[in-house]
């Protein structure tokens, strides 16, 4: 072998081990600093009590010996009226504590749910009528007629089923369902009368009495007629809301059935 290539072999094997060299990978046992002595833990602050709620997101009573104010068929026992104050310390703003304030806050939070969820409500019923002009404008003239009447009626028929029967097995144990920590109702406590029903696997509180609440829930058995067990305010805004969605639902089929 010559000169020449000796020294070119060297020279690649020097680039070739310098490169290696440098690619190698650190371990994080390397890269990090040693740590330091360890301190003694700092003494933990105690933790501060958990705060207070109002009855109205527990749906509880302060005075063990009166039950809660719910059904409640006005909605004034949630937080407090603004005009005219509700629970008469007026509006007077220097007058008003930070629990005042807060009252006052919490019943127009309901109200503007309650506005909120009335709304949507009128705006899916009013598909039943863009369901009938969906399905005369798809069949003979003849039948027209026909087709419209049944869009009209399935609206009262389908109502009345949901009035007697249907709200109470959907959702007459709504309140006992599966909840995260801090979870109200976002139209107010008088959801709480919805807690009777059957299912599987019942649970059972630190006492070992059951809490209402399923595994697997099957079944409501609590608001037929929407009588006056579950006479509140906020039980009819989530009954208009979910039958409006039943109706319109019973409305597809009808369209299937066109002509038929």
């Amino acid at each position: 072998m010559s000169k020449a290539k000796m020294v070119w072999l060297f020279l690649s094997l020097s680039v070739v081990t310098a490169w290696m060299v440098m690619m190698r990978p650190v371990h994080a046992e390397e890269a990090a600093p040693q740590p330091a002595a360890p301190q003694a833990p700092a003494p933990q602050a105690a933790a501060a009590p958990a705060p207070k709620l109002p009855t109205y997101f527990t749906a509880t009573s302060d005075d063990p010996k009166k039950p809660p104010a719910w059904p409640d068929p006005t909605g004034a026992a949630t937080g407090v009226w603004a005009t005219p104050a509700g629970d008469g310390k007026g509006d007077i703003p220097e007058k008003l504590s930070i629990q005042d304030v807060y009252d006052r806050m919490a019943h127009n939070l309901y109200g503007i749910n309650f506005v909120w969820a009335l709304v949507t409500g009128f705006l899916v019923m009013f598909m039943q009528a863009g369901f009938m002009f969906v399905e005369t404008g798809l069949c003979r003239a003849k039948n027209a007629s026909h087709t419209a009447a049944m869009n009209f009626l399935i609206y009262p028929l389908g109502g009345i089923a949901f009035f007697v029967y249907g709200f109470a097995i959907g959702w007459g144990n709504w309140w006992n369902g599966p909840v995260p920590p801090g979870w109200y109702a976002s139209l107010g406590p008088g959801l709480s009368v919805l807690n009777s029903g059957l299912g599987i696997g019942a649970a059972v509180d630190a006492a070992g009495k059951a809490t209402g609440a399923y595994t697997y829930g099957l079944i409501g058995t609590t608001g037929w007629f929407l009588n006056c067990v579950v006479d509140d305010v906020a039980v009819m805004v989530l009954f208009f809301f979910l039958m409006v969605f039943m109706d319109t639902t019973a409305t597809i089929p009808t369209g299937a059935m066109a002509e038929r």
